[in-house]
């Protein structure tokens, strides 16, 4: 018989946190190894029922809508009954032991402290975790009890079309244990790790992809947008960063530069050896590009600028 929560009821205890860390997104990825850590050091699970734990918190494998209104349901039944849990260890004992006893009162003794450090170790606040389930929550999908009835992987396939390949590149390095966000107030600190992800993807070839391939590209602007659409979900810091850096500078470069240009720059600008800037404004355009009336012409005999702004409002 294969392993469940339903033939295996003892494993229910984890479905508390199991919820709670896919609904709320709460837990980051290091978080999530450290959960895996913590089924793997608990000597009252076999083999292969710690595996079949593992297999629901694998970070890049999150769990169908319809299993997480499952396991909503079990927390409901049991936040509805008596007695009422305290923390996300009560409540995962109450379901546990809904329809037969799982866990003994010594059983209880012997493994609730273990849960109630793990617990405390996420900063998870059991009361207000426990009030916070008890809401009665009027979104569309909770009033609806929304369930999945069309197939995933086939809609994500209809999405990202024939930028499927380019897509799940970015997907999977975004997901990578050198993309995990961190939450931080301290500025200077995050734009140096904004730079460092940058840098990261430009070694992956992803910040030249719309330069022609004989300066270090792919000739592929339909490619290199999908790849900023994709970097969205991951940071929004990170696609300013990348599109001023291999967009708005990089693709000056190339549309408005010479060959002489683009054989001294390009490559450099791909790799993010060049770092570059991209400034203007104007007072009727704002960030208009398009729209901007002042020129600047250079004149090569003297090597100097002559700077027009044809009227106030371009200045």
């Amino acid at each position: 018989m294969s392993i469940t929560f339903q033939n295996n009821p003892k494993l229910s205890i984890f479905v508390p946190f199991f919820y709670l860390a896919w609904e709320d997104d709460i837990l980051t990825h290091k978080e999530f190894y450290s959960l895996n850590d913590f089924i793997g050091a608990r000597i009252w699970l076999s083999d292969a029922e710690k595996d079949y734990l593992h297999s629901k918190v694998q970070f890049d494998s999150p769990p169908g809508r319809s299993e997480l209104f499952r396991w909503r349901t079990w927390i409901d039944s049991a936040l509805n009954g008596a007695p009422k849990p305290a923390n996300l260890t009560g409540l995962g004992l109450l379901i546990a032991n809904k329809d037969r006893p799982a866990f003994t009162a010594e059983d209880i003794n012997a493994i609730a402290p273990d849960f109630a450090r793990l617990e405390q170790s996420f900063g998870i606040m059991g009361q207000e975790v426990i009030a916070s389930l008890r809401q009665n929550r009027e979104t569309i999908t909770h009033r609806h009890k929304t369930i999945e009835s069309f197939n995933i992987n086939a809609m994500a396939a209809y999405l990202d079309g024939d930028q499927a390949a380019i897509i799940e590149k970015v997907r999977k390095l975004i997901g990578s244990p050198q993309f995990e966000l961190q939450d931080t107030s301290d500025i200077p600190a995050f734009r140096e790790q904004v730079m460092h992800w940058c840098t990261l993807l430009a070694q992956n070839g992803l910040g030249a992809y719309g330069y022609p391939k004989e300066f270090g590209g792919e000739g592929d602007m339909k490619a290199y947008f999908a790849i900023m659409e994709t970097l969205s979900y991951h940071d929004l810091s990170l696609v300013i960063k990348f599109g001023v850096q291999f967009g708005l500078w990089g693709m000056s470069v190339l549309s408005l530069g010479t060959e002489k240009h683009h054989k001294k720059y390009l490559k450099d600008i791909g790799t993010l050896a060049l770092p570059g800037c991209f400034a203007m404004t104007e007072t009727h355009h704002g960030s208009n590009v398009k729209g901007l009336e002042t020129t600047a012409t250079y004149n090569h005999a003297d090597k100097t600028f002559t700077i027009n702004t044809p009227e106030k409002y371009a200045r």
